[in-house]
């Protein structure tokens, strides 16, 4: 794996809490005496594919041109004003958070409710700024929003059960003991909110007849997941319920429940009635397909498909044959029944890079990875690309690709690690993909390739710790003596000076091993969350390390570590590369805080984000000449120029 790349992961949320206090810390950075370098970022990759994995639509009930999208990435909400054909970000208030949940205010469509990563939140100008809501819901997500007749709110949260709110989420209770430590995915009553359906994470359905004072469970759905329910708009006893493994239907109430699912061939994430036909019923699967039944869920039948997973499907009350699909890479929109569809993108969403490397070769190779469509390979220095993503199987969540690594010497050797099938290998430049062996149910956060063995592997996985391969991916053997069970890794490099030392950061501290990873001991910074380490290329012994709340130094290859660049404090470095010409120039990308550089060995940083159209930088890529950078982002991928 080169020096000059470093992947930073994807933030988890028991570090959400830290990184939003410091959205509203301010960063200043000073001038740097003796430097006139500065970097001027052009967005380059436009040929890549918008993406926003919407989760949940709504749409204003007094104005069915005007929806709401809440997705699951940064900026977590979207608004159109025209019927989908454009869409623009409404997440003032709303920074930095997913969005699982929307209600439209029953008696005044200009106030909405969301639920978020951390809580609920109202809006009262019909989205164009976000407040949050009742300090006495626990710091959790919310799912789920339903609402009764007289405009009560009904919130299921993440691990803390249900809630109910008389007076538009200023205060909350409780509803019923027996959910108190229950994660609840979805929420449905009848008018009256005397019945309550709620479908939990993994620990069944429960139903409540006394308006949530006390649950009961269906015994036939016990330990289910339960993604989504759909309760008809005339008849409260008609309710749905989506699991992992059935469609589940009840007619009478929660009294009794049946598997509804003859005819359809997928997992189904969501259903929706039809607003006028009593008896037909739409549902979206895991595999993008769409399925009507004419007969309450009878039967069903097939009538189109979208490209990935389908989350939530609406139905214009006023002009049935008008549908919108909300789905892994954004909204589709349907003019004749769900019979066919079309992306509905514009303005929606972002090219997502999680993945960035250059060949060192031929530097005006690159190739990027992508969250939704796997790999861009660029031969022009990054002016045009293309999708090089053959083989690379697709999953319901598309074909993500979280990592990328060229193998030396052989650098038509490629290296893939996807979201969720382990590592896939490309032998022709990128140009087809193949899984490197068995298919691994995991999520491959870094590779790092031996420079002089390109067969020779390390990953890291997500939500786990480091592996070893010496096959080039076809076997893969743990590699954590002196890590802690608990222990996730969350970056992972190797020493360019010393190919036998590997450095692992971790959420609690840097680990170190100094023969290729058999075994590991802690090598300082404890207490910090480390996304970055890069090398000074002209002196072995020195080391800097992006963490949390800024940036440190090693001058003795981690023996001990200093805090360094005091216009960094408080800020998460997510990405660090030193300049290969001259080791005094370092770049750092961060999280919400944009790009930064610094001249005198990190002593004092300048931010530099001019053309940059993103507040976080995930990888940073530096030419071999030191004269070009390049960043993948959020919001795709940028070159920078150094002046």
């Amino acid at each position: 794996m080169s020096i000059h790349f470093l992947r930073a992961r994807a933030i988890t949320p028991l570090l959400l809490a830290t990184l939003l206090l410091l959205l509203i810390v301010p960063t200043v950075c000073q001038q740097v005496e003796g430097h006139d370098r500065g970097v001027v970022w052009e967005r380059i990759g436009q040929e890549m594919i918008n993406h926003a994995p919407v989760i949940v639509l709504t749409m204003d009930p007094a104005d069915p041109n005007t929806i709401y999208a809440g997705a699951y990435h940064n900026p977590g909400l979207y608004k159109t004003t025209d019927a989908g054909n454009s869409w623009e970000p409404v997440s003032t208030g709303l920074e930095g958070l997913a969005v699982f949940a929307l209600q439209v205010d029953p008696k005044d469509s200009q106030t909405i409710y969301a639920g978020a990563t951390n809580g609920l939140y109202r809006t009262t100008d019909g989205g164009d700024s976000w407040h949050p809501l009742s300090g006495q819901l626990p710091y959790a997500a919310v799912y789920t929003i339903a609402t009764d007749r007289e405009g009560n709110l009904y919130l299921g949260t993440d691990g803390h059960g249900v809630y109910r709110s008389d007076d538009g989420g200023q205060t909350v209770v409780p509803l019923g003991d027996e959910l108190a430590e229950t994660s609840i995915l979805a929420l449905v009553l009848d008018p009256e909110a005397r019945t309550i359906f709620a479908g939990t994470s993994g620990q069944g359905l429960y139903v409540s007849h006394d308006a949530g004072q006390s649950w009961k469970p269906v015994p036939d759905l016990e330990g289910a997941y339960v993604s989504d329910m759909a309760l008809h708009q005339y008849d409260s006893d008609l309710v749905f319920a989506c699991t992992r493994r059935a469609l589940w239907k009840t007619d009478n109430g929660g009294l009794s429940w049946e598997v509804a699912d003859g005819g359809l061939e997928q997992r189904v994430n969501t259903v929706t009635f039809h607003p006028s036909h009593s008896e037909a019923v739409y549902a979206g699967t895991a595999t993008g397909h769409i399925y009507r039944s004419t007969d309450g869920g009878g039967s069903w039948q097939s009538l189109s498909e979208v490209r990935r997973a389908v989350y939530t499907l609406i139905v214009d009350p006023a002009n049935p044959a008008l549908m919108y699909a909300g789905s892994w890479d954004g909204v589709y929109k349907s003019l004749d029944g769900g019979l066919s569809w079309e992306l509905s993108n514009r303005g929606l969403g972002s090219v997502e890079i999680e993945a960035l490397v250059l060949d060192e070769t031929n530097p005006q190779i690159l190739y990027a990875g992508n969250t939704a469509d796997a790999v861009y390979k660029s031969t022009d220095g990054g002016r045009s690309w293309r999708n090089t993503s053959r083989g690379l199987e697709e999953t319901e969540k598309g074909r993500g690709v979280l990592s990328l690594a060229i193998a030396p010497p052989h650098h038509r050797l490629v290296y893939a690690g996807t979201n969720g099938r382990g590592v896939f290998v490309s032998t022709d430049g990128g140009e087809s993909w193949a899984p490197a062996g068995p298919v691994q149910q995991m999520g491959i956060g870094a590779i790092v390739v031996h420079p002089q063995d390109e067969r020779h592997l390390w990953v890291r996985v997500f939500f786990d710790r480091a592996y070893e391969s010496t096959d080039g991916g076809v076997s893969w053997q743990p590699r954590w003596e002196g890590m802690s069970p608990e222990l996730e890794v969350i970056s992972l490099i190797m020493d360019p000076h010393r190919p036998a030392v590997l450095y692992a950061g971790s959420e609690d501290s840097l680990y170190r091993s100094t023969d290729g990873g058999a075994s590991w001991r802690k090598a300082g910074l404890e207490g910090q969350t480390v996304f970055s380490i890069a090398f000074d290329p002209n002196d072995p012994e020195v080391l800097y390390a992006g963490v949390t709340d800024g940036l440190y130094r090693s001058h003795n290859a981690s023996v001990s570590w200093d805090p360094w660049g005091e216009e960094m404090e408080e800020t998460t470095i997510s990405a660090l590369v030193v300049n290969p010409t001259d080791g005094r120039i370092i770049y750092a990308g961060t999280k919400y805080h944009g790009f930064f550089w610094s001249g005198d060995g990190g002593r004092t940083w300048l931010a530099a984000n001019t053309g940059l159209d993103s507040s976080s930088v995930d990888v940073l890529a530096v030419h071999p000449t030191g004269r070009l950078l390049y960043a993948a982002t959020p919001n795709g991928v940028f070159r920078g120029v150094i002046q």
